[in-house]
């Protein structure tokens, strides 16, 4: 389901480019695959938005040093899990990636 979303969205966006270009006599100037670069660009950037920064494992294992029960169909996640993953993984890795992290996706 999830990626016919993805695939009607980036239609969607193409075509309104390509709507755009017939108004304006543009579709004459582009290269032949323009659309479709752009297609494929929207489905990049939506596929992005979606992809997994940690493995399920990475949680499993939190949850088992604190004694929790995992339901890996279960997205939701204590807060405090975010805490951890900023403290052991983006703070080591350089100390002001966090704040910069939280520029580009804030809450």
């Amino acid at each position: 389901m999830f990626q016919a979303q993805i695939i009607t969205s980036a239609f969607a966006k193409t075509g309104l480019i390509a709507a755009i270009d017939e108004v304006t006599g543009y579709q004459y100037e582009r290269e032949k695959d323009a659309l479709a670069k752009i297609f494929e660009q929207f489905l990049s950037d939506e596929k992005a938005k979606w992809v997994k920064t940690f493995p399920i494992e990475f949680y499993k294992e939190i949850y088992r040093l604190r004694g929790w029960e995992f339901k890996p169909w279960d997205t939701r996640r204590p807060s405090v899990i975010a805490k951890w993953t900023d403290d052991f993984v983006y703070d080591r890795l350089a100390p002001a990636l966090t704040e910069e992290l939280r520029k580009k996706n804030p809450k």
